[in-house]
This record gives structure tokens, C-alpha cells and sequence, in this order.
């Protein structure tokens, strides 16, 4: 059985946190994750700080978090990761720069997405992170 049949037959909800400053990519991930029967999204941030009180408060599986938004940085997801060891850290970005997937990485992360990937990669992705491994960069492009 590979990864993905894994996550596929939980019996719940991969549950995430979503965090990025721009209203409309929030809105754009919550609508791809919401289409998916087997993601439940429970909070949106748009600063560092709202993703560390939001994760606190919820708890999710999965935080996918831009990088670029105000008061976040890999500190920022190092300390969501040792208040939050169950929830996994999925940075996004629209830049692949690779010092900072090395300082996410060390922080804690589980994985890199390049923003011009596509919604279907994202979600394989996610799925695929809730069940641990090692860490994934996400380059594809549409």
C-alpha cells in the first residue's frame, strides 16, 4: 500500500490551518481543499502570528503557510512546531530559493510548494505529508 492509499483511507478529515496574506490565494487554497471530501479546512491566518494562534487553537494535521506574509519566517515555524509537534508545516511560496527551503527545512517543515504548482500536485502533496516521511520540495509547474 503507497502513501496515498494511506491517507485515503483515514477515517477522518486531513484537517489544515491556511495561511497566507493574500485574501484571494486563502480563498483559492480553501476552495481547492474544500473541494477534496477528505480535507477539512478549520481556520485562515494572515500573519505569522494568527498562524501560530490559529494552530494553537486548532490543532490541524497540516498548516500550509506562505513565507512571505508579515511576522513570519522559519522562527515563526520553528516555534509552531515545538508548540505544535503534531501539525505539519507545508511552506508556500513563489519563490524557490533554496536558502530558504534549507532554513524551513531546519526548522521543521515538511515540505516546500512553489506557488505556480498545480491545485492536483498540492493536494497529492498534502496527502502525502500526513503521513510523515521525509521532506518534500514541490516544483512542478501547471
Amino acid at each position: 500500500m503507497n502513501e496515498f492509499e494511506c491517507a485515503a483511507q483515514r477515517k477522518e478529515a486531513i484537517t489544515v490551518v491556511v495561511a497566507d496574506d493574500h485574501p484571494m490565494v486563502r480563498r483559492g487554497l480553501v476552495a481547492i481543499l474544500g473541494g477534496e471530501p477528505d480535507f477539512k479546512v478549520l481556520g485562515e491566518a494572515a500573519t505569522g502570528s494568527e498562524a501560530l494562534d490559529r494552530t494553537r487553537t486548532f490543532r490541524p494535521d497540516i498548516l500550509v503557510m506562505d513565507v512571505n506574509m508579515p511576522e513570519c519566517d522559519s522562527e515563526t515555524a520553528r516555534r509552531i512546531r515545538e508548540e505544535c509537534p503534531g501539525t505539519r508545516i507545508v511552506v508556500f511560496s513563489f519563490w524557490n530559493d533554496a536558502a530558504a527551503v534549507d532554513g524551513f527545512k531546519c526548522a521543521g517543515a515538511s515540505a516546500y510548494v512553489v506557488k505556480g504548482s498545480s491545485g492536483k500536485a498540492l493536494i497529492e502533496l498534502l496527502r502525502a505529508v500526513v503521513t510523515g516521511g521525509s521532506f518534500r520540495l514541490l516544483e512542478e509547474i501547471y
